[in-house]
């Protein structure tokens, strides 16, 4: 019995314990995609002429406006 119980108490153990760390699963995702995002607009804040004609290439009106304005919208 002792053996039994001892085998099966990291199971119950977590089992106990798991709804009080719910929060984090999504509080990672967050983390994650956020520092991507952050990343992104970054790289593209830096090299904004490089961009602009990306934009331009790919037939998105007003790039000069639009090109500042996603790159900081990402970052932010």
């Amino acid at each position: 019995m002792l053996v039994k119980k001892i085998l099966l108490y990291p199971t119950t153990f977590t089992s106990h314990i798991a709804p009080y760390f719910l929060w984090l699963g999504p509080l990672l995702a967050r983390v994650i995609v956020g520092e991507v995002f952050m990343t992104s607009g970054w790289g593209k804040l830096n090299n904004l002429p490089l961009i602009i004609e990306n934009f331009a290439g790919w037939g998105i009106p007003h790039p000069e406006i639009l090109t500042p304005f996603v790159a900081g919208l990402e970052w932010v």
